[in-house]
């Protein structure tokens, strides 16, 4: 075509002729990029920094499943919402230990508006998705806006913890008063049916408010660790504490230790993101010292922290500036390997996935970065992390496709700990069924060693449609 439109302009033909040829040679470009566009919505292989992107979509699912049964995607699988679920946001949080899994819908309607439930299944191979529903958890006292089930962890593999917001959400209804919160603690009782499950203890601070549990992660030491990030230290203003929580010999929960930060002339909020890994601990921060002199600005810190045996205390391991990047979530991959997502910049709307690695005493080091397979603004790569192993599962609930907002979740197989130069081995990118979108695919993500599981509270082609949660056999996504 450009040989054709050359010979036309050197030969001097009329300008309708060179006009014409240069509108053939756009439509063929139109062409090849809407072929290439075509090939990506199939499914097809991309590379993306020289390492090559798998994209995993599961196929139409063929009929509605029954209330409350797990529905076959071939060649995928995905946990349909229960019955009259529409506004539930089923979905919003995962946990999993053995053969248990606990699926949050916190705003569940049935037994007060927006009261929430947690959704319990058991592992059987002869189920539908390999999940059996054996009931659900509810509050024992419901009311409305509690959002029961923001928060999701599992102590000890025996121990369920939820997050209950204590006062009603008023007008607005989904937890809007979530600073009033509490801890409730289940235990996981194959013997007891799950609805007849009743919290043995609660876990609230002294004062209300502070946004107390909104925020939280356990170790498989046997520790728990809960945000306040509003709680007023001293004469500041907002400053922020975490409390860590320690299983006593009388099978209660005793506050062992409180953590916060150094007292500061302005506001600061340390506590909005938890995660631990054995006996590490690490927590995100902003401090906001823009009323300093000279003027400062905003710094977002991730902050370490260790148990130290001898003083049983949980002592300083390091502290990670990071004044470009605001912290969405972090993750402790191992103890010595923390992954911490956020903005490129506070200008972009991008984000990215940093990977530090632990270099002894109190030093960490970045020794990698993780991308989306596009990076639109807005796309909040990094909202949920879960990891088993070197592999990492990371969503992205605003990921775009084709200029549709539906989410995805990217799995990703990284380099053992301590080996250099920083390679991603692998990654592929799971996708929700096409047409679903604002789905929030990505909202919640976890990964165990059989299953990969993602939550879209938003499933359903509506806004407002009760969610599900998509099931991947882990092993046939390392085969692809």
């Amino acid at each position: 075509m450009l040989a054709i439109y050359w010979v036309a302009w050197r030969d001097r033909f009329r300008w309708w002729w060179r006009g014409g040829c240069l509108l053939v040679v756009l439509m063929v470009f139109a062409g090849l990029l809407y072929w290439n566009a075509y090939t990506r919505e199939r499914g097809a292989a991309s590379t993306f920094g020289g390492v090559v992107t798998v994209e995993v979509v599961p196929a139409h699912h063929e009929a509605e499943a029954e209330v409350g049964r797990l529905e076959k995607v071939i060649p995928r699988r995905f946990a349909q919402r229960p019955q009259d679920s529409a506004g539930d946001f089923f979905g919003s949080a995962l946990a999993a230990v053995g053969d248990w899994l606990f699926v949050s819908a916190l705003w569940d309607d049935q037994f007060a508006e927006d009261s929430g439930v947690v959704h319990v299944y058991r592992r059987d191979a002869v189920a539908m998705a390999g999940w059996r529903p054996i009931g659900h958890v509810r509050p024992p006292e419901p009311k409305k806006g509690l959002s029961f089930g923001q928060v999701l962890e599992v102590v000890h593999e025996e121990i369920l913890t939820v997050w209950v917001a204590e006062e009603p959400a008023g007008e607005g209804g989904q937890g809007s008063a979530g600073a009033f919160g509490c801890l409730q603690l289940f235990r996981i009782d194959a013997e007891v049916p799950p609805d007849q499950w009743k919290p043995f203890q609660t876990l609230r601070p002294e004062t209300p408010g502070m946004e107390f549990g909104r925020w939280g992660a356990c170790s498989e030491e046997g520790w728990l660790a809960v945000g306040a990030r509003s709680e007023s230290v001293g004469d500041a203003a907002m400053l922020g504490t975490v409390r860590l929580y320690r299983e006593s010999v009388v099978d209660d929960w005793q506050l062992h230790q409180t953590l916060s930060l150094p007292a500061l002339p302005t506001r600061a909020g340390f506590g909005p993101l938890v995660t631990m890994r054995g006996v590490t601990l690490a927590v995100a921060a902003f401090e906001d010292q823009t009323a300093l002199d000279p003027p400062g600005k905003v710094l977002f810190r991730t902050h370490v922290y260790r148990f130290d045996e001898e003083t049983e205390r949980w002592e300083p391991d390091g502290v990670l500036p990071l004044t470009d990047l605001a912290s969405f979530r972090v993750h402790l991959m191992a103890e010595d390997c923390l992954c911490v997502s956020g903005w490129l910049h506070y200008t972009t709307g991008r984000f990215l996935v940093r990977v530090f690695e632990r270099r002894g005493d109190g030093i960490w080091k970045q020794v990698g970065a993780l991308f989306p397979e596009s990076n639109p603004v807005q796309s909040e790569f990094g909202s949920s992390m879960s990891s088993v192993g070197d592999e990492l599962l990371v969503g992205s609930r605003n990921a775009q496709r084709n200029g549709v907002m539906h989410g995805a979740a990217l799995l990703f197989a990284l380099p053992p700990v301590g080996v250099e130069p920083f390679e991603v081995r692998s990654r592929r990118q799971l996708l929700p069924t096409v047409g679903h979108e604002l789905s929030k695919f990505g909202e919640a993500v976890l990964l165990t060693e059989e299953d990969v599981l993602v939550g879209a509270p938003r499933f359903g082609g509506d806004y407002w449609e009760g969610g599900a949660v998509f099931v991947y056999d882990r092993a046939s996504l390392r085969s692809e």
